[in-house]
């Protein structure tokens, strides 16, 4: 009994980029005739995998009557702010049911956190884990990329999509790989993810290739978010945590920072920023400003795409119908100003506290992910607050986080 918490926890973490499903719930797909998985509920098999090992973890605390670590209280307050705010919103929300299953995944996603930090597996097997996994997912899309086509693994989770398909993530001229995952920026997000975690395990030679498939994973998925992320967090580890010197010194690594970013990101191919997608993009975060202004304890948990055809005055296509590119702004659009107040004070915390003392290995990598994470990705995309996957590794790295936190 003792090995299947770690058994299920470790085929969850596997399957987490095949995208094998059920759809519980369909939100306002009877009405109208298009499903979304911002307005609905799916299951996945990696969530039947995590159910059972949270279920034989219970059993096994209870029968050696041992009780959990919960883990620093930031990060705590964090996963309490965001439950408080989603439930307070039940009387704010257009379709209640969504809140009410938005809630169920942030108390699945809580115990994949006491699990984490409990090491029921260890860091690095996870890391391990996942690093082999997205591997699997960058060659898939390799594959797509050079083909143009799907390569048929359409049940775990491969979308449908040919050189004429409206709503599919392109460049000008190329359709952006997705391996099986639901977007190709979520494939280049996670990989700078686990591109530097690699950190936590000892340089060998697989782990060097591991790091030059996940670099090509970065690239591959032609995500500006995921590339600026890269760029910014590899500097300021370079700048700041390896070579860290005086302040003089320190104001002259700024400027120059600057300086070379603003040089790669005009380097960067036009092709990666579609005006489409600017556009819409643009458009979102007009839509986004409209709800804030008009409701200042927000709209309800992933209520957000629901009220857009309220607050905007232009007929959108249906594939335009997506939360605002942004998590700040959603989190302020959903859960209210109030909320994001407190998350933000919660986010610059945790980063004084380990600026203040970066005094190991660990700690160094988690930072550099940090501004990455909340810097970057946090204000361009919105994968890590409402995308299944995302959600479950971004939990993993504030599980991380929460371990190191408490080492201090």
């Amino acid at each position: 009994m003792g090995s299947i918490p770690k058994i299920f926890l470790g085929l969850s973490i596997f399957f987490l980029p095949f995208q094998i499903h059920q759809i519980i719930y369909d939100g306002s797909a009877y009405s109208s005739g298009l499903f979304s998985v911002y307005t609905g509920y799916i299951i996945y098999i990696s969530d039947i995998f995590l159910y059972i090992s949270i279920i034989s973890s219970i059993i096994l605390s209870i029968k050696r009557k041992r009780y959990p670590r919960f883990g620093h209280y930031l990060i705590t307050s964090f996963f309490i702010t965001i439950l408080i705010f989603s439930e307070t919103s039940f009387f704010l929300a257009k379709d209640i049911y969504i809140v009410f299953f938005n809630i169920l995944t942030l108390v699945k996603l809580y115990l994949l956190y006491l699990l984490i930090i409990n090491k029921v597996l260890p860091i690095k097997t996870i890391i391990k884990i996942l690093s082999i996994s997205f591997s699997i997912q960058i060659f898939l899309g390799l594959y797509q990329l050079i083909l143009q086509t799907p390569l048929g693994l359409h049940s775990f989770g491969e979308p449908f999509f040919d050189s004429k398909s409206v709503g599919i993530a392109k460049t000008n001229s190329l359709i952006r790989p997705y391996g099986t995952l639901p977007h190709p920026n979520i494939l280049g997000g996670i990989s700078f993810i686990l591109f530097f975690l690699l950190g936590y395990i000892e340089k060998q030679r697989w782990t060097n290739i591991l790091r030059i498939i996940l670099l090509i994973g970065i690239f591959i998925s032609y995500s500006l978010s995921a590339i600026i992320a890269f760029f910014i967090s590899l500097f300021f580890y370079i700048f700041f945590i390896k070579y860290h010197t005086d302040c003089k010194t320190i104001i002259y690594k700024i400027i120059l920072s600057i300086l070379i970013i603003l040089f790669i990101y005009l380097l960067i191919p036009q092709t990666i920023y579609t005006n489409q997608s600017f556009t819409e993009r643009l458009l979102l975060i007009d839509i986004s400003k409209n709800i804030i202004t008009n409701n200042l304890f927000g709209v309800g948990s992933s209520n957000f795409v629901l009220n857009i055809s309220s607050y905007c005055k232009t007929n959108l296509m249906p594939w335009e119908f997506q939360p605002v590119h942004n998590i700040y702004l959603l989190i302020a659009s959903e859960l209210g100003i109030l909320c994001l107040a407190i998350i933000i004070y919660i986010l610059t915390k945790i980063f004084i506290l380990f600026f203040r003392s970066i005094n190991t290995k660990h700690a160094k990598i988690v930072i550099t992910i940090f501004i990455g994470i909340f810097l970057v990705i946090f204000n361009l995309d919105h994968y890590f607050w409402d995308i299944h996957i995302a959600q479950t590794i971004f939990i993993i790295y504030l599980s991380i986080t929460s371990i190191e936190l408490c080492q201090k």
